[in-house]
């Protein structure tokens, strides 16, 4: 809540660093470990539908994280200099709402894996 155009920068320069940075290398990590504890576990990718709904949300968590949060967040510091514009506000209450859909999702991704809500898929030969 400021109307320093130094320290509205300086806010998204850094949520664009962290983005590039922590956020990639995170997102990564998490895809790959969750890839291997997949595949080398008696869970498996595809044998039980908590698992495939996770995979599905991790796969729109990604996408909101490497093209809208970024793209975003680049153009809120690219604007930072038309501070009081109705784009800058519309791109800014954007960014806030992807981060709130983030937090959601990574939620939701916690909650599935702790409780593990829906069963095993029925095989072929099981019908």
């Amino acid at each position: 809540m400021t109307n320093d155009i130094g320290t509205i920068k300086a806010y998204y320069l850094s949520m664009l660093r962290l983005e590039q940075t922590a956020g990639r290398v995170s997102i990564i990590g998490t895809v790959i470990t969750g890839f291997l504890l997949s595949i080398l576990t008696k869970w498996g990718l595809l044998k039980f539908y908590w698992i495939i709904f996770k995979e599905i949300i991790t796969l729109i968590c990604m996408a909101l994280g490497f093209l809208f949060i970024y793209f975003w967040t680049l153009k809120g510091f690219n604007d930072s200099d038309k501070f009081l514009s109705d784009a800058f506000f519309v791109n800014h209450y954007q960014l806030m709402i992807g981060i709130v859909l983030q937090i959601i999702f990574l939620t939701t991704l916690f909650i599935i894996s702790v409780f593990k809500p829906w069963g095993q898929r029925m095989k072929k030969n099981e019908i």
